[in-house]
């Protein structure tokens, strides 16, 4: 995941499963991300209301936990990445003499995210949203540019 649950606990942040069945969420360590389970950790900062909630063990069943970040499996057969929030990236790709620009919101986009910028520019644009990350993209054929 490109070190950005460290990069997140570094800040203040704690990992936690979400516990289905109790409606608790369970500290957990990070690199514990599988298809076996679970497949996501909400990284919640030691300031939120929520912590209180957490810390009594109580259940958090819809409550709306603001300022968190998800990290986990999205896509079938990705690795772990940011799911949410995500910073706005932009692709522009090109096949030949034509190309488009995309707004992009999968794991390949995040993927290029982790690539070219820090993890302190990529957690103040997922957090601000106002920072676009634009990279360019070659394709081959223009069908595989949806891939």
């Amino acid at each position: 995941m490109h070190g950005f649950d460290r990069y997140l606990e570094g800040r203040g942040y704690k990992s936690f499963a979400f516990n289905s069945e109790t409606g608790r969420l369970e500290e957990t360590g990070s690199n514990s991300i599988s298809s076996l389970g679970p497949i996501g950790l909400l990284y919640i900062h030691s300031s939120n209301e929520a912590m209180k909630l957490v810390d009594k063990g109580e259940s958090i069943k819809g409550l709306d936990i603001k300022d968190c970040f998800i990290l986990g499996l999205n896509e079938g057969g990705g690795s772990p990445t940011l799911i949410s929030p995500r910073p706005k990236i932009k692709v522009k790709k090109t096949c030949g003499l034509v190309w488009w620009l995309e707004f992009e919101w999968r794991d390949i986009s995040m993927a290029l995210a982790f690539e070219n910028e820090s993890l302190e520019d990529i957690y103040n644009a997922a957090i601000n949203q106002d920072v676009t990350f634009i990279y360019n993209v070659e394709v081959n054929d223009v069908n595989e540019a949806n891939k």
